[in-house]
């Protein structure tokens, strides 16, 4: 039996069926990662769609459970406030903290507290409406601060 021309021509240039093969092993590398993709885009559409669920069913357990109304005026809006102080400075004799990217001196504002204290590292928050005190610390982790406002 006679080999076909295509054959024979592999047979007789080394050069060329090592780049034939070459050639076929990216277009199998090529399939093989368009499955692979696929098979990750499915399975992020997936995960989304179960969040998505997830999300829903949570909105409708929290539209089913309103807070009553006898607890109501004590939980008006309760809100998480962080605070991060991320920088301390003396301006013209003026001790000047840095708070959410903002600059504060002693007895300014910040939501319902006031700046009451201000040293080399840390800063003292006091609420107007309780007197809470909250220390914020630099160079740490942002203190959490629950807020209720009515």
């Amino acid at each position: 039996m006679k080999d076909h021309k295509f054959i024979q021509f592999l047979k007789s240039d080394r050069k060329v069926c090592v780049k034939i093969g070459i050639l076929a092993l990216g277009i199998l590398i090529v399939c093989v990662e368009a499955r692979t993709a696929n098979t990750q885009t499915q399975q992020v559409a997936q995960l989304r769609g179960e969040m998505e669920q997830i999300s829903t069913d949570l909105a409708n357990a929290i539209a089913a459970h309103p807070v009553p109304q006898s607890l109501e005026k004590f939980t008006k809006a309760i809100s998480i406030q962080k605070y991060e102080l991320t920088g301390i400075s003396v301006y013209q004799g003026t001790p000047q903290a840095i708070i959410n990217d903002a600059i504060y001196k002693v007895g300014d504002k910040i939501d319902d507290y006031r700046v009451a204290e201000i040293q080399d590292n840390t800063v003292v928050l006091k609420n107007d409406i309780s007197s809470e005190l909250r220390q914020l610390f630099l160079y740490s982790d942002p203190v959490l601060i629950y807020l209720s406002k009515r």
